[in-house]
């Protein structure tokens, strides 16, 4: 699931694999190099807040014990 944050802090939308918007999503973390990508497919009716350079969050892929 993918959060879409305004500067404010707020949720403005949410993107899941249940609604079949999100098409495609790979999170790649190198810890060498301390970098963090996240290249995602969305279908063109929900990019409308990505268009604001608003946040993501996006679930860690390891849990919590």
């Amino acid at each position: 699931m993918i959060h879409v944050m305004n500067f404010k802090g707020e949720i403005i939308d949410y993107i899941s694999r249940d609604d079949n918007a999100l098409v495609k999503a790979v999170h790649h973390r190198n810890i060498n190099d301390r970098t963090e990508t996240f290249d995602f497919t969305i279908l063109s009716e929900r990019t409308i807040n990505m268009q604001e350079r608003n946040r993501i969050i996006i679930q860690d892929k390891k849990r919590a014990v």
